[in-house]
């Protein structure tokens, strides 16, 4: 769970992970109606670093759009998100109006909005082998991340896909979308990360 931080005026400034006491500025949330769904949060590097990591705290696999959905609720329980970035052109358009129907039938209260990268295997693995060169993200080694891009290193890029690496798509895109927009709550200065004794 996290808790959030205020500013003495009242302005959310961030939240503190209660288990690690780990700092985070935003959190955001990218699925694919094919069963896949990540949380990254934009996390303090340290006092002596400029950059704001990325951190992968969430991502689950799941065998029908039934099981995303229940998935998504229940990770909406643990992390401040309430909104996902998701492909919502006209050839996922039965898709998503059946995960919509599902979360109504669940009782899951979801908003999904269009990423602002296209839907491009190309233009996604760009963004993440930049995130992974400046070293400012962070995701399990062994995880289904971890083992969709290293599958992707070993494709002859003539061959690729975007259908068959939709986890690493959603990945790119989330990833931009932190990159490219402020965010829900007042983004702190790096060299002045909020303090979890204002929580």
């Amino acid at each position: 769970m996290f808790t959030e931080i205020k500013s003495q005026d009242g302005t959310l400034t961030g939240y503190s992970d209660d288990e690690t006491g780990e700092l985070f500025s935003r959190f955001l949330a990218g699925l694919c109606f094919s069963g896949f769904c990540v949380i990254i949060g934009e996390r303090y590097g340290g006092q002596e670093d400029s950059f704001r990591h990325l951190k992968v705290l969430a991502e689950h696999s799941e065998s029908s759009l039934h099981e995303l959905v229940k998935r998504v609720g229940a990770l909406q329980g643990l992390y401040p998100v309430n909104s996902w970035l998701a492909d919502r052109e006209e050839v996922n358009a039965g898709l998503a109006k059946l995960f919509r129907e599902f979360a109504q039938e669940l009782d899951v209260k979801v908003s999904l909005t269009q990423p602002s990268l296209p839907s491009d295997l190309n233009l996604a693995l760009q963004v993440i082998r930049r995130r992974l060169k400046q070293r400012t993200l962070l995701f399990p080694r062994d995880g289904i991340l971890a083992g969709k891009i290293e599958a992707l290193a070993r494709t002859d890029p003539r061959e690729a896909k975007a259908e068959n690496f939709q986890e690493v798509v959603v990945l790119g895109a989330v990833i931009h979308r932190l990159d490219t927009s402020g965010g829900p709550v007042k983004a702190y200065r790096p060299s002045q990360p909020p303090s979890a004794m204002s929580a």
